[in-house]
């Protein structure tokens, strides 16, 4: 490995923490608030998609589109039902989903 390509490889290695660290501080508060941990101050400023359609179309172990109407494409649909089978907590699906989201994040910064 030449010198010039060290200082790119350690840009891209910083480039990959500051994507996973960004979306792992956007989750905490979604998190928080799918365990019902939220203070009641911030929960104006806090949402979630992810909870909210957790909540109110797959909690009770409703899967997507099999068991009633789900709001997005079918990819996201059978992701979200396996991750309904792998946890059985609103958070667990919260942080499954915010994992994911800091893995992509972390592929793109990479490439």
């Amino acid at each position: 490995m030449t010198a010039a390509r060290r200082p790119a490889a350690a840009g891209t290695g910083l480039a990959v923490l500051l994507a996973i660290a960004s979306v792992a501080l956007s989750a905490a508060p979604r998190i928080l608030l799918a365990t019902d941990a939220l203070p009641a101050a911030a929960r104006p400023f806090v949402w979630s998609d992810v909870y909210a359609t957790y909540a109110d179309r797959l909690s009770g172990g409703r899967v997507p589109y099999f068991d009633g109407f789900f709001e997005y494409p079918p990819i996201v649909g059978y992701v979200a039902g396996a991750f309904l089978r792998l946890t059985s907590s609103p958070a667990s699906y919260v942080a499954l989903w915010a994992t994911m989201s800091g893995l992509a994040a972390g592929a793109v910064a990479m490439s």
